[in-house]
């Protein structure tokens, strides 16, 4: 076969080193989060229980200024030994029970444990410092000022653990004599020997039991549950607002009725939120409006080259009524999006004229479709240094074809349902955690 027959078939070069990009194909995430923040500092969609900031507190007692030091010297935080030894005990304790679903790090630890190894960082989770208990929850404590950016334990941080010391009838704890006392001194043993060893050892099975007792993430006392949901409400107007919406009678009915929807949500916090917090709504749902309308196509598209099982053009995608829609629709959608955003921020505004412009430029469908195209692959290049590869393989015809593992069996459009998520969900969790709030019946 001739080169110039081989050439309209052949794929764009894809360079092997760059790795793969499985999510947020059309670059909406960074605004959402954004958004996300102002709404609920410090609160990101991966917290589910505050009380792990009572968890890290505790640590932060445990460990002085002489084990800080120490990890420093040894290039091993000692917050993070003292996570891996917390993590081991819970395991160890609850490892193949309904407990240890959800802990942080809980399958890398039962792995270490059933192969006789030690927790460490060759073991434990690669980016502890992002998706450990402490990486998880360290914003939201920075953020509601229980301790500073150096895990320097503040003043909130420190009434939260005396009601913890209270509750758990551990005296001494803190500071003092007493049985509290005995508990951290072994936990601050227990980090040095791991600073020393350079990792975990799996606790011995007296301190096992005072951990899984005293530190459990399933149950806070009283006081320190109260402590910690006026905390969480204290130094945040928008987040305590959103907060008490949420968790009001009505609010609650409403969350239940909406079964995690947060846009049905949105719809009844509306007529009850203050002007700063109705803008901050109105702009999520309208920048959601052309979240949704994006990515509908995006799916569609991937569907249809699911189904026909070859590449296609354009031409072929533009066919699919979301493609149409977001030709006909886009261009309204981009203007309502940036303006609304503006009313919050210019930056965004600004990030959102950069990246999605090319939805007022035309209203060809075969055009839009194609912009789409060319708009998730730039996306995925500016997502390392490197860039991560497209989910299509384009051919130098113009066709494209879905790469292996982003397949769609099937797809249903989702409007009326957000794309990006917004804190009601671990605001929900929190609430639930600490007594309030409770799942009301829904009516069918």
């Amino acid at each position: 076969m001739s080169a110039s027959v081989q050439l309209p078939y052949l794929s764009d070069f894809d360079p092997p080193q760059r790795s793969e990009g499985s999510l947020d194909p059309m670059g909406l995430y960074s605004i959402a989060d954004q958004l996300g923040v102002r709404l609920a500092s410090g609160v990101r969609e991966r917290q589910w229980n505050p009380r792990y900031l009572t968890i890290a507190l505790a640590g932060m007692a445990a460990c002085d200024d002489a084990l800080v030091l120490m990890g420093h010297e040894r290039g091993i935080p000692a917050w993070q030994v003292y996570e891996w030894i917390v993590i081991t005990a819970l395991v160890r304790e609850w490892r193949g029970t309904s407990k240890a679903v959800g802990i942080p790090g809980h399958e890398k630890v039962a792995s270490a444990l059933a192969a006789d190894d030690v927790v460490c960082e060759r073991t434990y989770l690669k980016t502890a410092n992002v998706f450990g208990f402490h990486g998880i929850y360290r914003v939201l404590g920075v953020r509601c000022e229980l301790f500073d950016s150096s895990a320097r334990m503040l003043e909130r941080g420190a009434r939260i653990l005396r009601a913890w010391e209270a509750d758990q009838g551990l005296d001494g704890f803190v500071t003092g004599h007493g049985p509290g006392r005995d508990l951290r001194q072994a936990l601050h043993g227990e980090v040095r020997r791991g600073l020393e060893a350079g990792h975990a050892r799996e606790p011995p099975k007296w301190l096992r039991d005072l951990i899984t007792t005293h530190l459990s993430p399933h149950e806070s006392g009283r006081a320190e549950a109260s402590l910690l949901w006026t905390t969480l409400l204290a130094n945040d107007p928008m987040r305590r607002e959103y907060a008490e919406l949420l968790t009001c009678a009505e609010g609650q009915q409403a969350w239940t009725d909406a079964r995690t929807n947060e846009r049905k949500f949105h719809d009844w916090l509306l007529a009850k939120a203050s002007g700063p917090l109705r803008q901050l709504v109105i702009t999520i749902q309208v920048f959601e409006g052309l979240s949704r309308s994006l990515t509908d196509a995006w799916e569609e598209s991937l569907y249809r080259l699911t189904e026909a099982r070859r590449p296609m053009s354009a031409a072929e995608l533009a066919e699919a009524s979301t493609s149409r829609d977001l030709a006909r629709d886009g261009a309204h959608l981009f203007e309502d999006a940036v303006r609304e955003l503006g009313v919050i921020d210019p930056q965004l505004r600004f990030r959102a004229e950069n990246s999605f412009a090319w939805l007022g430029e035309s209203r060809n469908p075969v055009v839009t479709t194609e912009r789409l195209i060319t708009h998730h692959v730039n996306v995925q290049a500016r997502k390392s240094r490197t860039g991560k590869r497209s989910w299509l393989d384009r051919f130098g015809d113009g066709r494209v074809a879905v790469r292996p593992g982003y397949t769609r069996n099937a797809f249903e459009s989702q409007q009326g349902v957000y794309v990006n998520q917004y804190r009601a969900q671990p605001l929900w969790n929190f609430a639930t955690h600490l007594g309030r709030a409770v799942a009301m019946k829904t009516e069918d």
